[in-house]
């Protein structure tokens, strides 16, 4: 009975670890990007982080369940312009969010991938490769969305 109390207590002190891990750089990621550490916006985080897909309004009111909808959307805001999520834009499907990969800042968005929009399961997804070459020959181009509507590989099978 002592050895399985023994184990447990490991497999419990293993797991606190990794949860402290994670918060700490959950939170060095916010202090990086100058945003002030709060509970909210810790969890915010962690749902961008754990989600590969880009979120609708609606699905991160969802998953985060009570909360404030003010704080919400002005935490968006906030990431948005600190260049931790970026806004992705499809016709006919509204507003959705996701997390910026390096090389964006403050006001500042890095962006140039596509947008993939599954008409099936109704998820978005940032395809960061396959981006194609553009030639604008007098016009200087920093960012470029393209958003590409079809069936996603779970949904194409």
């Amino acid at each position: 009975m002592f050895f399985f109390q023994e184990i447990t207590l490991k497999i419990a002190t293993i797991i606190l670890l990794n949860l402290f891990m994670i918060m700490k750089f959950k939170s060095r990621l916010l202090k990086k990007h100058l945003v002030r550490i709060t509970e909210f916006r810790l969890k915010l985080l962690n749902l961008f982080q754990t989600n590969d897909e880009s979120l609708s309004i609606k699905e991160i009111e969802n998953k985060l369940g009570d909360f404030d909808r003010v704080t919400l959307y002005r935490t968006l805001r906030l990431f948005n312009e600190k260049g931790l999520i970026h806004e992705v834009f499809h016709g006919g499907v509204g507003k959705r969010y996701a997390l910026c990969k390096e090389g964006c800042s403050e006001n500042k968005h890095s962006h140039s991938h596509l947008h993939f929009h599954c008409s099936k399961c109704d998820k978005s997804f940032c395809i960061d490769d396959n981006m194609p070459k553009l030639h604008l020959p007098g016009y200087l181009v920093k960012n470029c969305d393209l958003n590409v509507y079809g069936l996603c590989q779970k949904c194409n099978i």
